[in-house]
């Protein structure tokens, strides 16, 4: 490793935010330095092998085209293989529905209110029936409202949840697991727990992004490409952890780096920290930071606890006519997203067999889990709605993720209220990743957004050199 080596921009943690300001700011002519305490660059967006021959996804898995990370390649001139994931389906009481296109969720609300609204042994008093029309009306006027005029319907929506707005209209429990894998799936809340206009919101921003696309050979290539942009003009560091961020007269100058067993300073004009926002302060000093930024912290920082599990099947027991989609799982235990990989990309598996990546969600997300009960539940459910795992599949890890793991599923409800800037009140010190996201834009995209941001406004107030 260089010694005394002076860099323009110096980035703890190497994800998707972090990569793409580090790229775009190399290529701008910015001696740019990454900082991974991790083996492996990419953060949620990476690939672990496990067995030596499965790639697994580190977190998400999918890219959109209508968002911010083709954006960033393309400035940056890079080219990868993208596939595309065609198809949606859908489990209900053990009926698969696939849908593609758009207008999924007035489809799915059709299919509950023709083949799901039976009352069965259920009380008299349970309103099952399914107005679609008149929840897809409600749903529509609400979300363009969120999105146009926000501070007029904030008012009235701010104050129930996505629950209690679908009250209204229905009590049918395949209705109200629809929209809790919405909320999950886009704004990492439970219905149950996220305010309507939040969901609205997010939903009006992203437009459902239909647009789903995976890398074939493992998210990995998609951040090598990125470091490979930063190596031209500076260099990707792994298995260095930052031991501090250096902060002198209310600016940040660098940070301290331990490697190798030794500990070293490497000066920066700015640092842009890839991480949790209290890891951030952890770094730099809670004293360096104004109470407004630390009581926004705690408010809005609500990282979101999951289980992350590797299944492989020497013979398909998911999707089993090779559907190139992803599955939701509705009124199941824990398990709502399902993700046969290799239906869409075989290269990540050995030939002949089945990868499948499943996630399982607490009942809160405001609170730590019981990762040992989580862990039950979900096995439950792989028992109970694969009925030849026990056969053909087996468990290659099961990854639990509690809410003061560094990688969580999220490290905040992805919705338009529970942001932080990517300014910090630290001079020369920026936030970038999924907790400083522009409103509405989530996962990968949001976070390759905040890099795109933050490389933008450091072009326009410092040079380089």
């Amino acid at each position: 490793m260089a010694r005394n080596t002076k860099f323009d921009v110096v980035i703890v943690g190497s994800g998707m935010g972090g990569l793409c300001a580090g790229a775009l700011l190399a290529k701008a002519g910015y001696r740019t330095l990454i900082l991974e305490k991790r083996e492996r660059i990419g953060g949620r967006f990476s690939t672990q092998v496990l067995e030596g021959v499965y790639k697994f996804p580190t977190g998400a898995v999918y890219l959109h085209q209508s968002g911010y990370v083709p954006q960033v390649l393309q400035k940056l001139g890079i080219r990868v293989e993208l596939r595309e994931v065609p198809e949606y389906v859908c489990r209900i009481e053990g009926r698969e529905y696939v849908l593609t296109g758009r207008s999924r969720l007035r489809k799915l609300l059709d299919i509950i209110s023709k083949n799901h609204s039976s009352r069965g042994e259920r009380s008299p008093a349970l309103k099952m029936e399914v107005p679609a029309e008149e929840i897809m009306n409600s749903f529509r006027d609400e979300v363009m409202q969120a999105v146009t005029r926000p501070a007029k319907r904030k008012a009235g929506l701010y104050n129930i949840t996505v629950r209690d707005w679908l009250l209204r209209f229905t009590e049918n429990p395949f209705v109200h697991d629809l929209f809790d894998t919405y909320c999950t799936g886009f704004a990492m809340a439970r219905a149950c727990e996220l305010p309507a206009s939040e969901l609205f919101y997010v939903m009006g921003k992203t437009a459902g992004m239909t647009d789903v696309w995976m890398v074939p050979r493992g998210n990995i290539t998609v951040m090598e490409e990125l470091a490979g942009v930063v190596k031209t003009n500076g260099d990707v560091w792994t298995n260095c952890r930052a031991k501090k961020i250096i902060v002198k007269e209310g600016a940040a100058k660098g940070v301290v780096i331990e490697k190798d067993g030794k500990e070293e300073e490497i000066p920066g004009k700015v640092v842009i920290a890839n991480g949790p926002p209290r890891h951030t302060v952890e770094l730099a000093g809670v004293e360096n930071f104004t109470e407004e930024y630390l009581r926004e912290m705690r408010v809005k920082m609500r990282p979101h606890p999951c289980v992350f599990i590797a299944v492989a099947a020497e013979k398909p027991i998911c999707l089993e006519k090779g559907q190139r989609a992803g599955l939701n799982l509705l009124c199941s235990r824990r398990i709502q997203a399902v993700l046969p990989l290799t239906n869409v990309c075989p290269e990540l598996a050995p030939p002949g067999e089945q990868l499948i990546y499943l996630i399982g969600e607490p009942r809160s997300t405001l609170q730590p889990m019981d990762e040992k009960y989580e862990i039950e539940q979900c096995l439950l459910d792989i028992k109970e709605h694969f009925p030849n795992f026990e056969k053909y599949g087996r468990i290659l890890m099961i990854d639990p993720h509690n809410v003061d793991h560094d990688l969580p599923e999220s490290h905040g409800w992805e919705t338009k209220s529970y942001f932080l800037p990517v300014r910090t009140p630290v001079r020369n010190l920026y936030s970038v990743g999924e907790a400083v996201t522009e409103p509405g834009i989530i996962g990968t995209s949001g976070c390759a957004g905040s890099g795109l941001k933050v490389a933008g406004i450091i072009q326009r107030t410092i040079r380089p050199g």
